[in-house]
């Protein structure tokens, strides 16, 4: 789970704050101060669990939309647009 956060921060374009922001709100519907979610990701690599089930959420809208890296030069090395 760790390296397909990594790869969607890269694909996306965001920081890791800026994700947990965007999966917190996907998940309660509202805002919150995640900044020591994204400092203890940081740290210890410790993911909460709103972000586990945001990047299943898009994992699984990756599998049903077949091209959602547009452009092969930008996939991260040893990552393929099949998975």
């Amino acid at each position: 789970m760790q390296l397909y956060l990594i790869a969607t921060l890269d694909r996306l374009r965001v920081d890791v704050e800026y994700f947990f922001r965007m999966a917190y709100i996907w998940r309660f519907g509202k805002p919150a101060n995640v900044h020591e979610d994204a400092v203890s990701w940081r740290i210890h690599g410790i993911l909460p669990d709103y972000a586990v089930k945001y990047l299943l959420h898009l994992q699984g809208e990756r599998h049903e939309v077949p091209d959602l890296i547009p452009d092969p030069a930008h996939v991260p090395v040893g990552f393929t647009r099949e998975g």
